[in-house]
């Protein structure tokens, strides 16, 4: 959207020679820019997990989650958004399992 508004105050600006007109378009394009990077910010700061990983990556941290919660486990601690150990198996008593946070050595 701000892709074709920008556009627009591009063509205006070409258009024209009148410096007041010009002056309009050059601070709509700044404003809009500044506006875009705001909004991004924003938005990094209320999701800092869906905006630091991938979305398969949050889709598998989500499932985890699950995983814990329906064996009565706590959340993960949402200190780092990045999961440590996820999706890696461990080895118990001679068996594989999926568990990361179960006691263990890592394969």
């Amino acid at each position: 959207m701000a892709g074709f508004v920008i556009a627009g105050l591009a063509i205006v600006s070409r258009q024209t020679t009148d410096p007041s007109v010009l002056k309009l378009c050059s601070c709509g394009v700044i404003a809009i820019g500044v506006l875009t990077v705001l909004i991004i910010a924003i938005h990094g700061h209320k999701h800092p997990l869906e905006a630091t990983l991938e979305g398969g990556e949050v889709v598998a941290y989500q499932h985890y989650q699950q995983e814990l919660a329906a064996k009565g486990h706590k959340e993960i601690v949402a200190g780092s958004p990045i999961p440590e150990g996820l999706g890696q198996k461990t080895i118990t008593a001679g068996n594989a399992s999926s568990d990361a946070s179960a006691k263990g050595e890592r394969i």
